[in-house]
């Protein structure tokens, strides 16, 4: 493989938001978390991991130009949009909203008795306007035996979700001592890899990931990912 480089963004180094309903933490600047060398990553804005309590949530607001998505790691979220989608997404699954030209929408946890644990991030589109869209898709379905599942790319590869910017976008899955290779599909300048659970270790030896951490990674014919544990993590090309 071609030369690889690679930025760490380690967990304790993200923003942290705690109010007596969320915690959030934040790989990028978010509302009052301001850090100039981290604004964003190519068209990635936001990478946030909330915690919310039960019954609480983000009320109905507004949304625009921007693509939003979310995993969910524990829990359920209740999803409600001037669409008119009211959706419950559980554990294990995916989302996607493209705000487009404008949408409300509202993110509570579903449960009176379980905080909701999840990641959002939001990419900028490659351009503003259009029709919103929503959708979902359960991973779990579509699981790959190389480790890596196709959530989204720009153009709806392989039955995976369609949206607006030249991005693909996996979830990856792998058990102890298993390995797989996040090969490039749009030119291999710009990924971000970020974990949700477990230990990574990227480019064979050339750094090493925890639970929350995140990594800029540049390689132009693609780069390794190892477990030592059963790990998860959201890779995204951009």
């Amino acid at each position: 493989m071609s030369e690889i480089s690679i930025i760490k963004r380690p967990s304790e180094a993200r923003g942290h938001t705690r109010f007596d309903w969320l915690e959030s933490k934040h790989s990028f600047s978010f509302g009052d978390f301001y850090d100039p060398e981290y604004i964003g990553f190519s068209a990635l804005r936001i990478m946030n991991e909330d915690t919310v309590s039960a019954g609480s949530g983000f009320g109905m607001h507004p949304h625009h130009s921007m693509e939003i998505f979310s995993y969910v790691i524990s829990g359920a979220l209740q999803h409600e949009d001037s669409l008119g989608n009211r959706r419950k997404v559980n554990e294990g699954e995916f989302q996607y909203m493209s705000a487009a030209s404008g949408v409300m929408h509202s993110e509570v946890n579903a449960s009176k008795s379980e905080p909701v644990h999840f990641l959002q991030f939001w990419i900028e589109p490659d351009q503003p306007g259009g029709t919103p869209i929503y959708a979902e898709m359960d991973p779990r379905q579509r699981h790959s035996e190389d480790g890596l599942t196709l959530l989204a790319s720009n153009n709806g590869r392989d039955d995976s979700l369609m949206v607006r910017q030249d991005v693909t976008i996996w979830l990856g899955e792998l058990d102890a001592n298993q390995s797989c290779v996040v090969k490039p599909e749009l030119g291999g300048l710009n990924f971000w890899i970020q974990v949700i659970d477990g230990d990574l270790e990227l480019g064979s030896n050339q750094e090493f990931l925890l639970s929350g951490d995140g990594a800029a990674v540049s390689s132009e014919s693609g780069f390794s990912v190892a477990a030592k544990e059963k790990s998860k993590f959201i890779a995204i090309e951009l």
